[in-house]
């Protein structure tokens, strides 16, 4: 396992002794020039020696990763030219123009706050500046992925050296931290800065919790090892009786991590699977297989907690196999089985392109892996682009790290990857642009579903569309619960956006009018409508309309605030509220409406039915129980998607 923490030589005096240093780079990396690690070594002492010790760790972190020579010395000298702007000129002659060039990328990305900006009160020149600094740091990585290795690196380095700073300075960067800089690390695959960043940031953000889970392992560090010590020895010998050279190592599981495994599944410490558990790293893919079977013959396997990943990569291009056992003693562990390359790569990540360009020449396999992740920077920045800056970064990133996959088909057997809870629409705009805009509902294994149909691991979809669809503003809510991925959100917030001011606000005002018309409130509020949205949010009527019209304002969120806030007798609504559907009528109508109740975790008080003389139509009543106008809009939108409904609305006496 590669370590990114490794002390820096001192001197007796107790300061950083770069000549021991340098020295010792001899025999870890051959191909460095340590003539000018040296001399750089020398300038920073010269002019800012209390920047030394900070470069030095900096650049033992690229040496941990294996980066090439201009990494490294960009690591070195990068506190000292952050802090110097003055001597870049002269640093070129020092470092060389590659190292420079990395140094100048990092340094631009420095005063950029990449948390939410959605959240707070920008002006556009300030929205429009933020937006041009992301895009600029995501360029820069995708021009060149050291950048963000770097970057990465300088992250750890201040969470570090943090303990220092004041409870709300740790606070602010671990929050940071944790929402951009980790989920990046994860999605290049440098797991070693991403499993440092996250312990940091938690110990930082809940030292309770960090602090609490330490104790424990603590605790049972020298059971637990003796235990993976026997089984490790265990697993050599069945794994060399069927003639199986393995490499098998212990493996310990990051504090964040089996923090979020206690969280998501409501277990304690002890029922986390991989807080014991063990690595098998073979020689080729047939042998990952054997060894499988092996472990498996050899223990029972606990079903729900076997992934392969070689079959499937993760996203990011990790390929490993994970599977848990039950133990002769009882208890549980987690075994991974992968070859020495996806090893390499799966502790390394992006920093193995760098490595084997610089030694071994580029093998197909490395560059494929290489490509992958860059592929998905260049998707985040489209995505962002798209969304016009309005969606946070940080959530884009750290929202498509977490999600789980499920796989679909196209008609003519195509495999997609889609995050878990996709719908149909969400799957016509990972297909094209064009097939979401047009998109009206799908054919799932030859039933006719709505566009918000979601969607399960094995099925194939075809989608249903109409030439004279456009997106409909109703699917940008994300309350609603219609598109559930960046991707396909982005594409219609895209498309709203590039409506003129005249189009945005005629937008706005009809979907107000839309969700007072199904609330039955818009007799009662047309006349004084302007008034009260002035009244209530404090903002000009033709403004309102357009953040609606163009998705900046959440359409939903601003009714259900006018209602709330109006102070009108004929907003409220009574627990017991009931709805009438006009719909055309067929077998699983009703079910289809009751289960839409269901779903959405509400009450259904009361149900009836008629249909139409001849029963082509079907009126239903539905009586539910509300705690909120919220509830009530999302259920009426589900209740509106159901196949044939034609119409839904609130019923007043």
């Amino acid at each position: 396992m590669v370590s990114v923490a490794k002390d820096i030589p001192l001197t007796e005096a107790g300061t950083p002794d770069s000549a021991a240093w340098s020295a010792s780079l001899k025999t870890r990396q051959v191909d460095l020039d340590i003539a000018v690690i040296d001399q750089c070594c020398h300038q920073i002492a010269e002019t800012a020696p209390e920047l030394l010790a900070q470069g030095m760790e900096l650049a033992e972190i690229m040496l941990a990763l294996e980066m090439d020579q201009p990494a490294v010395i960009a690591a070195l000298t990068l506190p000292w030219q952050a802090q110097s702007p003055t001597l870049r000129d002269e640093a070129v002659a020092c470092i060389g123009v590659d190292a420079y060039q990395l140094t100048e990328s990092v340094v631009a990305m420095a005063n950029i706050s990449l948390l939410t900006m959605a959240d707070a009160p920008l002006l556009d020149s300030e929205r429009e500046s933020q937006v041009e600094n992301i895009k600029r740091m995501l360029v820069a990585m995708i021009d060149d992925a050291r950048v963000a290795v770097i970057k990465l690196a300088e992250r750890v380095i201040a969470l570090r050296r943090a303990k220092q700073a004041s409870h709300e300075v740790r606070r602010d960067m671990a929050q940071e931290i944790a929402s951009v800089y980790a989920p990046l690390a994860d999605r290049l695959g440098i797991w070693q800065l991403k499993w440092e960043l996250e312990d940091l940031s938690l110990r930082y953000l809940r030292e309770d919790i960090y602090m609490g889970i330490a104790r424990q392992l603590t605790a049972r560090r020298t059971e637990r090892e003796a235990q993976i010590e026997a089984l490790k020895v265990e697993v050599k010998g069945l794994l060399a009786r069927q003639s199986i050279t393995a490499e098998i190592q212990g493996r310990a599981k990051n504090i964040f991590s089996i923090w979020r495994k206690m969280q998501s599944k409501g277990i304690a410490i002890g029922e986390v699977y991989d807080a014991r558990a063990v690595r098998i790293v073979v020689k080729d893919l047939a042998d990952c297989y054997a060894a499988l079977g092996v472990v498996h013959t050899r223990w029972q396997h606990i079903p729900h907690e076997f992934d392969d990943y070689i079959a499937m990569p993760k996203e990011n291009g990790y390929r490993s196999i994970h599977t848990a056992v039950t133990m002769d003693d009882g208890q549980t562990l987690e075994i991974q089985i992968r070859t020495e390359v996806m090893h390499y790569e799966a502790e390394l990540g992006v920093c193995a392109h760098w490595v084997y360009k610089d030694r071994h020449g580029q093998t197909r396999q490395e560059d494929k892996a290489y490509a992958a992740k860059m592929d998905w920077l260049r998707q985040v920045m489209e995505w962002h682009e798209e969304a016009n800056g309005f969606e946070a970064l940080g959530d884009l990133l750290q929202r498509r790290v977490v999600e789980d996959r499920v796989f679909v088909t196209t008609p003519d057997g195509h495999v997609v990857a889609m995050a878990e809870g996709s719908t149909i629409l969400d799957f016509a705009y990972r297909v094209h642009t064009e097939l979401g805009n047009r998109c009206i509902g799908g054919r799932v294994n030859g039933v006719v579903k709505s566009l918000r149909e979601p969607l399960t691991t094995g099925q194939q979809v075809v989608v249903l569309t109409d030439a004279e669809q456009v997106p409909q503003r109703f699917w940008a809510e994300t309350s609603l619960g219609i598109l559930q991925t960046h991707r396909a959100r982005s594409k219609v917030l895209a498309y709203f956006r590039t409506l003129t001011v005249t189009q945005k606000i005629s937008v706005g005002r009809d979907v107000v009018q839309d969700l007072l018309v199904r609330a039955a409130l818009w007799e009662a509020f047309q006349a004084p409508l302007d008034e009260l949205i002035r009244a209530v949010f404090d903002i000009q009527t033709d403004v309102f309309y357009a953040q609606i019209g163009s998705a900046e304002r959440s359409a939903v969120a601003a009714v259900v605030g006018l209602l709330t806030n109006s102070g009108r007798p004929e907003s409220r609504l009574g627990e017991a509220t009931s709805i009438s559907i006009y719909a055309v009528n067929r077998d699983g109508l009703l079910n289809n409406v009751t289960q839409a109740v269901s779903i959405n975790h509400l009450s259904l008080l009361a149900t009836s039915a008629t249909t139409t003389q001849p029963p082509t139509h079907a009126e239903i009543t539905i009586t539910v129980q509300f705690g909120d106008w919220l509830g009530f809009f999302v259920l009426l939108d589900y209740i509106c998607g159901i196949e044939g409904v034609i119409d839904a609305h609130r019923m007043v006496e």
